[in-house]
C-alpha cells in the first residue's frame, strides 16, 4: 500500500491536495475491490493471465455494473476479446486513450448515459420507455 501524500501548492497554499492511495490486492480479496471506494484510490488487482482479468472485469459489470471500461493494449485480438466479453456485459470500452477518462463520457455519443443493459445503466437523457432490456446500445472508442 501506498499511502496518500500531500501536496503543497506555491500558488494556493490554503489548498488541500493529496496523492491517491494506492492498493495491491490479490484477485481474490473481492471483499476489497468489489465495492464502491471513495477516493482518490486505485487498486491494482493481482491476476494470473489477461483472461482472468477481463473475466473478473465482466463478472463486476454484470453483478454491480459499469458505466465504462477502460483498457490498453497493443494487440488486436487482445482488444477484440476485451470488447467482446465487455460489451456482452453492456459496459462500452475506451482503448488506449491518455489524459483524463471520464466515466460519464460515452453520454456525448448517444443519449443514453449509459447502455442501459447492466445495473449501472439507470438513467437516460431521453424518454425511459425507450431504454429496456430488448434495446441497449455499447459502442467502444479507441486510439488507433
Amino acid at each position: 500500500m501506498l499511502a496518500p501524500l500531500d501536496v503543497k501548492d506555491a500558488v494556493f497554499p490554503d489548498s488541500r491536495i493529496i496523492t491517491p492511495t494506492i492498493l495491491a490486492v490479490d484477485a481474490t480479496q473481492t471483499d476489497i475491490y468489489q465495492q464502491e471506494l471513495f477516493g482518490p484510490i486505485v487498486v491494482v488487482v493481482k491476476t494470473r493471465d489477461t483472461q482472468h482479468s477481463v473475466a473478473l472485469a465482466r463478472q463486476m459489470a454484470e453483478q454491480h455494473g459499469a458505466i465504462t471500461c477502460a483498457a490498453y493494449t497493443t494487440n488486436p485480438d487482445t482488444k477484440a476479446y476485451i470488447a467482446d466479453q465487455m460489451n456482452q456485459a453492456f459496459a462500452p470500452v475506451s482503448f488506449n486513450l491518455t489524459g483524463f477518462i471520464w466515466v460519464n463520457q460515452h453520454a456525448a455519443f448517444s443519449d443514453f448515459h449509459v447502455t442501459g443493459g447492466n445495473p449501472a445503466g439507470n438513467a437516460s437523457f431521453t424518454d425511459p420507455a425507450y431504454v429496456n432490456k430488448r434495446f441497449v446500445w455499447v459502442g467502444n472508442r479507441a486510439i488507433l
